[in-house]
């Protein structure tokens, strides 16, 4: 519940003192119907398919999605504007830094800032 967690901690007790049990029962099947998780998924598997646990910087995972010739090596995963294009490098960066962390499924998108091209390093660490 990200921001949420102490307000659905309260709740759930206050209801279930009321004689209301099983408050947030469905949490986890709700988190599967979440398309924006599923889509970041989607895209941190294919990240991780495609580079290991290598760390990148954002323009390198960006030009990474430029398909010259042949299939898209992201399988069409990779975040993209309104209108269809990829990501700029700039606008990728701030999407996957708010994406640190967060758990999707068995992936976590990871980063630390390079001390010495004070650039910030991406990469993804799959459990299993």
């Amino acid at each position: 519940m990200r921001q949420f967690t102490r307000w659905a901690q309260h709740l759930g007790g206050f209801l279930a003192h009321h004689g209301i049990e099983n408050f947030l029962g469905n949490a986890e099947h709700a988190r599967e119907l979440d398309d924006d998780a599923a889509e970041w998924r989607a895209f941190l598997l294919a990240w991780h398919d495609l580079h290991g646990e290598q760390p990148l910087t954002a323009q390198q995972v960006r030009g990474s999605a430029e398909t010259i010739v042949g299939p898209d090596p992201w399988a069409g995963t990779f975040p993209t504007t309104l209108g269809g294009k990829p990501l700029n490098t700039k606008s990728l960066a701030k999407r996957l830094t708010g994406q640190l962390d967060r758990w999707r499924g068995d992936v976590v998108l990871r980063s630390v800032l390079d001390k010495h091209t004070k650039m910030r390093m991406y990469w993804v660490e799959r459990t299993g």
